[in-house]
């Protein structure tokens, strides 16, 4: 055939067009093109025709005359209906609501969301101050629009509004850090001396202070004869130095055969206690 604009028009008789001829089934000359009207795309074996744009929901005869997309089309009674959806979301108290998402799902083979227009509105009525709790997304049409002819279904999702994460308080100092007015437990406190430290500012000596070592008792030693208590003196004189002399032997590491009185080189000799 030949021609401009629509050519070709082909309508089923019962519904249904079949192509037995493939490619070579409808030939144009003249830059023409064909329309076909069936019930269902379940109804229209195209074969091989190239390339068609697709219609829906064109509803009778009076419908289908008045198409003319400029180019080669197939219209179909049926109506197909396409389901948006509002994805559920989440947030915490006080915060804004997220940007709202959305899937739409029913297309036909071939179709997709780029044959469609536009885009679909997802509300809530929860704002920033709303209680925690759950609150509808409602999705619907918006600017959302289908050149070819699609019907569309909402469905709303969920808004779950979260009570919002406790912060610490400031006055609290960290349970980790130690309070400033408190010294901390591992440094000793100034005003006490160190436990290591002796506290004592006396010197300590293991010598001894003094020795005493007495002579024997002689008539110039200033002491009366006839007192009665020379004996008693010379005595308690001679067992104080013979105990401290063996004492000090012991310290010494020297025998004890150094007599009373003598001079022994590892002492200095006592003076004559009077």
């Amino acid at each position: 055939a030949s021609g401009t604009g629509r050519a070709i028009d082909l309508a089923a008789l019962n519904g249904e067009v079949i192509n037995l001829a493939g490619g070579s089934g409808l030939v144009l000359s003249g830059g023409g093109h064909y329309g076909i009207y069936a019930d269902t795309p379940a109804d229209v074996d195209s074969g091989v025709l190239g390339s068609y744009l697709r219609r829906y929901n064109v509803t009778d005869n009076a419908a289908y005359d008045a198409l003319d997309p400029g180019a080669n089309f197939v219209a179909f009674r049926y109506a197909p209906i396409l389901t948006v959806t509002a994805d559920d979301a989440s947030r915490a108290y006080g915060e804004d609501n997220p940007t709202f998402t959305y899937r739409i799902s029913g297309f036909e083979t071939g179709d997709g969301v780029s044959d469609l227009a536009g885009a679909p509105s997802l509300t809530t009525t929860a704002t920033e101050t709303s209680d925690v709790g759950t609150f509808e997304i409602l999705s619907a049409a918006g600017t959302l629009a289908s050149e070819q002819g699609y019907q569309f279904s909402f469905e709303s999702g969920t808004l779950t509004v979260q009570a919002a994460a406790e912060q610490p308080s400031p006055e609290q100092p960290s349970p980790e850090q130690p309070s400033p007015e408190q010294p901390s437990p591992e440094q000793p406190s100034p005003e006490q001396p160190s436990p290591e430290q002796p506290t004592s500012e006396l010197p300590v000596t293991n010598e001894a202070s003094l020795f005493v070592i007495n002579a024997p008792v002689t008539p110039d030693s200033g002491l009366s004869e006839g007192n009665d208590r020379e004996p008693e003196l010379g005595a308690l004189n001679e067992a104080e130095s013979a105990s401290e002399t063996t004492e000090q032997d012991e310290a010494d590491g020297e025998p004890e055969d150094c007599a009373i009185g003598q001079d022994c080189d590892r002492r200095p000799v006592a003076q004559t206690v009077e």
